[in-house]
């Protein structure tokens, strides 16, 4: 039996700047198939991160994971040269929500996942300035003839404040500046 690995990337080349609101917000909505079986192995890649002299100084890495043994959410705060936070949560079902959050004048990044609001979970030192993203997906171990081939993978990177679906503290904005 033939087995295939496929990947997908998408990723913005421009780092955008960011508004004057000190607490800015987006969100992920992460779609992978569930009870997979053997070597099947589903994952993606959601960066988000801010550039000082185009060096990543900060930001986080949120990596949903399914395999044989469920779905994992790996999360990574990123720091310039070591992570400063590391978790890995088990979560349920094929779709998943998660938003984040960005206090520029406290220094912090938190987030929300499927609702349960996990607050500020790392801090960093340099400005956050701008943001750019990368969305991956990873796909290997899937037989020609697995049920799964066909299933939906989705990474959905929302930044548009009217389709933001949590609550965030008071004063946050979306990446343009708009009201949430």
């Amino acid at each position: 039996m033939q087995q295939s690995h496929l990947e997908s990337k998408a990723e913005t080349n421009v780092y955008k700047g960011l508004p004057n609101s000190n607490i800015i917000a987006f969100e992920y909505n992460s779609i992978l198939p569930v009870n997979l079986s053997g070597n099947e192995e589903v994952s993606g890649w959601l960066l988000n991160s801010s550039t000082n002299s185009n060096t990543i100084t900060n930001g986080s890495l949120f990596a949903p994971l399914s395999n044989k043994d469920g779905l994992k959410l790996v999360l990574v705060g990123l720091g310039n040269p070591t992570p400063l936070y590391q978790s890995l949560e088990s979560i349920n079902g094929e779709e998943n929500r998660i938003g984040i959050y960005v206090n520029k004048q406290t220094k912090q990044i938190g987030y929300i996942l499927n609702g349960v609001n996990k607050g500020y979970k790392w801090s960093f030192s340099t400005p956050f300035n701008d943001i750019g993203f990368i969305l991956m997906n990873g796909f290997t171990g899937f037989a020609s003839n697995s049920p799964k081939i066909g299933s939906e993978v989705t990474m959905e990177l929302i930044t548009d404040h009217s389709k933001l679906q949590y609550q965030y503290p008071s004063g946050t904005t979306d990446i343009c500046g708009n009201t949430i």
